[in-house]
């Protein structure tokens, strides 16, 4: 299983957090895959384990792998994660991991792939769970590059850079709503001043469900 004979080795025989990493250039605001592959041996301890981590990205939530304990063979480990605004990030091989560990790790094949946007065609022919429109508001309100209520006012809150969308699904359908996500130059609303959207085309930004989500709660406006 090792690429080229050789790979990562980090062993230790006292409780440890450390790792090896490397600093790599991205394009801000743009989704990567981290992927692979991890085999341990008697890891133990109060740490996680034996992960794969983007250092700089704690926050909302921490960009890491599953992370592997105990005795494990060769398995392949990734986490799909925003670069936000960043243009270079460090990516770890952890031992240990917020706590220590003990053992030993061997690390390989490691790849930090960009990935596409979301095409319209796949947004349309897969199959999502229902919108859940709790977690759309959240998304709504939190998301760390979409964030909508940056630029949009509901209920009196948020920025006024696009429309107010208090009464969207009362004004507008669902198709309306939708096509506004995915390609906000098609049909500019109704008295905004400018000719051009600024906001960017949703599916670059979004998972596929994030989009379901938000859209499940933008019909709950009326």
């Amino acid at each position: 299983m090792l690429k080229g004979g050789k790979c990562l080795k980090i062993e230790s025989k006292k409780p440890t957090d450390t790792s090896w990493g490397a600093e790599v250039k991205v394009k801000a605001n743009t989704r990567y895959r981290l992927r692979g592959k991890i085999k341990t041996e008697g890891i133990q301890g109060g740490g996680l384990g034996a992960l794969f981590n983007v250092h700089e990205l704690q926050s909302p939530e921490r960009v890491k792998t599953k992370a592997l304990r105990g005795k494990k063979d060769w398995t392949e480990v990734s986490i799909d994660f925003n670069s936000l605004g960043r243009e270079e990030i460090t990516i770890n091989a952890l031992f240990g991991g917020w706590g220590q560990s003990t053992g030993i790790a061997w690390f390989d094949e490691v790849e930090l792939k960009e990935l596409a946007a979301v095409s319209l065609k796949y947004l349309t022919d897969v199959k999502l769970r229902p919108g859940d429109a709790t977690r759309g508001k959240d998304l709504f309100n939190t998301h760390p590059v979409a964030a909508c209520s940056r630029c949009h006012v509901v209920g009196g809150k948020g920025g006024v850079i696009g429309p107010a969308l208090d009464t969207i699904a009362a004004r507008k359908g669902p198709d309306y709503i939708k096509r506004s996500l995915l390609e906000p130059n098609a049909e500019i609303a109704e008295g905004y001043p400018l000719k051009v959207s600024p906001m960017p085309p949703m599916n670059l930004l979004l998972e596929p469900q994030e989009i379901e989500d938000i859209l499940a709660y933008l019909q709950t406006l009326k």
